[in-house]
């Protein structure tokens, strides 16, 4: 992978090198193109072009840079934090379930309030 994106690092660069060629000098690279239609039409797909491709061979050339030792690794994630272990909610802590009689029921859909007061519930008894 890195191999392909030093490739396109460099094909990139030595096609913005022959548009300033082209164009004029690398002060003109962004100027009004002179010529036949065929030859401006190429070097404004290029302009646009190479943008995209030095963004995404330099992105590529810094992912794996940590695979050649050129980068530190990063720590790791973070430890996760201790649970419970226990899960879910007794359905007769829902009052709005056990109010709805069994016929009733079609589809269940929470509130977000009730959505809320579950998370807050569910945290007091993964703290306890």
């Amino acid at each position: 992978m890195a191999a392909g994106a030093a490739a396109l690092l460099v094909l990139s660069l030595s096609g913005l090198s022959l548009v300033a060629r082209r164009t004029g000098g690398w002060r003109k690279v962004l100027a009004r193109l002179k010529g036949p239609l065929a030859g401006r039409l190429h070097v404004e797909i290029a302009r646009i072009s190479v943008t995209g491709l030095l963004l995404s061979s330099l992105t590529a050339l810094w992912m794996t840079a940590p695979t050649f030792g050129f980068v530190p690794m990063g720590a790791g994630p973070p430890p996760r934090p201790a649970v419970s272990g226990q899960t879910g909610v007794p359905l007769s802590d829902m009052p709005a379930l056990r109010d709805t009689p069994v016929e009733g029921l079609r589809d269940l859909t929470f509130s977000n309030r009730m959505k809320r007061d579950l998370a807050i519930r569910a945290l007091k008894m993964a703290i306890a």
